[in-house]
């Protein structure tokens, strides 16, 4: 058979696997499959069903992931995720609501429900991720592990059953696969790399040939990334080229106005702040360190943030200081920062992936893949990870037929890069190829 339903249920097997939990258990299977070797085969989880009290209430749980043993592990590019079937967003899991029949009972059941989650009836696949069965013959069982999003098992007190629905089918059949993304995959080889604008390469070339279109399918935002405007100066004399900068969030206009004479003095300068009582005028000024070591010739480049804080009216930010006095702001009172952080928020990313043809986006043609908002995908919180599930799938036409390589950037709707912060985790981005017979066939 080209097509193979399964339905495994973590209490169907209790008799040959006695220890089977509802988050860690084996599905004996009635019937082996055997695979014909002459044909690739696929799986995919189709829908889940979890009834369940969680064992620790406190622990944050961002999303759910079903691992499958059976899978070759060296499939997935992030370490634990290479017996990954699929991820589950546990908000969707959770069921917190309470019926207002059940808001009439009395306190000592409802403080009995407030552990007490349930996926909504079934929890269905919109567009399911297909992983290769590799290197299998035959098929007599199915190992499951339920996790949470650093592979720690679920820890539940008590349940009915899970249940869950997976496809096995041959390639052939397939039009769709997907591929995953990530910043330290090819790190060794793309040593630049990081989660704005990062490469990923394959052990050979893929060969799509025509007709094929791509959508992002999801993205993963460990703990620890978020996205935060910041104060930035950047000094360059001769080849030295050095970045200062502070989250926006962090510093009062005073602190600020401190640490940035603090790291220009290294470079040999400070900020001198007057004010002309007869023209009831407030002005700063760049000047050397040290009148008797005056600055060697030299540029700050201030980004928006610490531009607007300066209330600077001359070239975007960019001073060029050759040891006099410099005027570089009417005042430092321009506005506060809590006025700019308001002000430079980043709502949304535009990602960009170099497969893709080139489409139109405002004012510019570039290989749009999708526009994000940073709530959506978890980059504005800072205290727990979040799996994005694209809720709509946005496909647009490869451009490239062969490629060994993707190249991804993501980018503000202004254009310039994302100020994602943290660089010790990465963001794992998932496309979704499929195949448009009705471009094949014209």
């Amino acid at each position: 058979m080209p097509f193979h339903q399964i339905t495994s249920l973590s209490n169907a097997s209790l008799n040959v696997y006695p220890n089977n939990s509802l988050t860690k258990f084996i599905h004996q299977l009635p019937l082996p499959i055997e695979f014909d070797q002459t044909q690739h085969h696929t799986i995919e989880l189709k829908s889940i069903s979890l009834d369940f009290k969680l064992e620790n209430k406190e622990k944050s749980v961002s999303f759910i992931k079903i691992h499958l043993e059976e899978l070759d592990p060296r499939l997935s590019s992030q370490d634990g995720d290479g017996q990954c079937l699929a991820r589950i967003p546990f908000s969707i899991a959770v069921k917190p609501k309470k019926q207002e029949a059940e808001e009439e009972e009395s306190e000592e059941e409802e403080e009995e429900e407030e552990d007490f989650f349930k996926l909504s009836d079934w929890w269905e696949a919109v567009h399911p991720i297909a992983i290769p069965l590799t290197h299998i013959s035959r098929l007599d069982k199915l190992s499951y592990f339920i996790t949470d999003e650093n592979n720690q098992q679920l820890e539940l007190k008590t349940g009915v059953s899970t249940v869950i629905n997976v496809l096995i089918c041959e390639m052939k059949y397939q039009d769709h696969f997907t591929i995953t993304l990530n910043p330290s995959v090819s790190k060794d080889s793309f040593t630049r790399n990081v989660n704005n604008n990062f490469y990923t390469s394959f052990p050979s070339e893929i060969n799509l040939g025509s007709g094929w279109e791509v959508a992002l399918h999801s993205v993963i935002v460990p703990y620890g990334i978020h996205v935060e405007p910041k104060y930035a100066v950047t000094y360059s004399a001769g080849d030295t080229v050095e970045t200062a900068e502070w989250l926006i969030a962090d510093y009062s206009d005073a602190d600020l106005f401190f640490e940035l004479n603090s790291k220009i003095q290294e470079w040999g300068m400070v900020f001198y702040y007057d004010y002309d009582e007869d023209e009831q005028n407030e002005r700063v000024f760049l000047r050397s360190a040290s009148d008797d070591h005056p600055t060697q010739p030299c540029t700050l480049k201030m980004n928006d943030a610490l531009y607007e804080f300066f209330g600077h009216k001359g070239d975007r930010g960019v001073f060029r200081f050759t040891g006099d006095w410099l005027d570089i702001g009417q005042t430092l009172q321009t506005k506060s920062s809590s006025q700019i952080h308001a002000e430079n928020r980043v709502d949304h990313l535009v990602l960009y992936c170099d497969i893709l043809a080139d489409s139109i986006m405002g004012n510019r043609v570039c290989p749009l893949l999708d526009i994000l908002s940073c709530d959506s995908i978890g980059l504005t919180k800072r205290h727990e990870s979040t799996l994005y599930n694209a809720p709509n799938l946005t496909f647009r036409p490869v451009a490239k037929e062969i490629f060994s390589t993707i190249h991804v950037m993501i980018h503000t709707l202004d254009g310039s890069p994302a100020p994602i912060s943290c660089q010790t985790q990465n963001i794992s981005t998932t496309l979704y190829f499929r195949q448009n017979k009705s471009i094949i066939n014209t």
